[in-house]
């Protein structure tokens, strides 16, 4: 059942044509913003003033939600942006500082990441929010990933690290982006999955679990 419902959303993204494509991008990255933005101003030191928040690079040809204005929004406010790298075969994944585009290279897979000369954030552990890629959401936050299982595995050695640190072991707060038609109304999950708590597309953003779009 996953495996399919991943190939009808790969297949359902691959027939946009660029300009809903941008249209809908657009979209989603200005809800983000304004999000973000109003997180600033609520709770600007938010985890103290250098806890970096972790995003990723939209994978573009696969035609994932492109929030690259997200990115270089973050960068002018100078707060912290750490993104993924593949650490390994094995499907661990690593966070970076990222202070501009041009430390970006293609690594795993041939999509951009942060080049190999920099190195891993040392206190992964502080991270106090995360925005999620998936292919497919339902009304309980559950999301379905690309099976590699990178961002499991990763947000399990989180709950490790605070647990060892003497932290509560909450995970960051998970928010995800897509598009709307990737809502759907079930997501299959295992017992280990986390679900995120927000989930911003073109047409609204959903917190779980339910919610109408705001």
């Amino acid at each position: 059942m996953k495996n399919e419902l991943r190939r009808r959303m790969l297949a359902c993204r691959r027939e946009m044509d660029e300009l809903t494509y941008e249209r809908r991008s657009r979209l989603l990255s200005d809800r983000l913003i304004d999000l973000l933005r109003l997180r600033l101003v609520r709770s600007p030191e938010e985890g103290g003033p250098q806890a970096p928040w972790m995003l990723y690079v939209p994978a573009k040809r696969r035609r994932e939600p492109d929030i690259e204005p997200v990115l270089r929004w973050i960068w002018s406010t100078g707060r912290p942006l750490l993104l993924p790298r593949v650490k390994d075969a094995g499907g661990a994944m690593e966070a970076c500082l990222v202070t501009a585009p041009d430390q970006l290279a293609p690594g795993a897979f041939g999509l951009l990441e942060p080049a190999p000369d920099i190195p891993a954030y040392g206190r992964p552990q502080d991270i106090p929010l995360m925005l999620l890629p998936g292919l497919a959401f339902d009304g309980n936050g559950y999301r379905l990933g690309y099976g590699g299982g990178y961002y499991d595995r990763f947000l399990e050695r989180l709950r490790l690290l605070r647990r060892a640190a003497g932290m509560t072991p909450d995970l960051p707060e998970l928010w995800a982006a897509s598009f709307e038609f990737q809502r759907v109304p079930r997501v299959p999950a295992e017992p280990h999955d986390m679900p995120v708590s927000r989930l911003v597309t073109e047409a609204g953003v959903y917190d779980f679990p339910g919610g109408e779009p705001r």
